[in-house]
């Protein structure tokens, strides 16, 4: 049980550095058109 929920936990952190990297991603193209639509 304890390895399950540990392996559970894991994902879970992965998932949440993903999640962290595409969000990360998302803002600096969101930066980007809007410094191109500025110039």
């Amino acid at each position: 049980m304890g390895w399950r929920m540990g392996k559970q936990g894991c994902c879970c952190l992965v998932c949440r550095y993903a999640l962290g990297i595409v969000l990360k991603a998302h803002w600096w193209v969101l930066i980007w058109t809007v410094l191109w639509m500025g110039f």
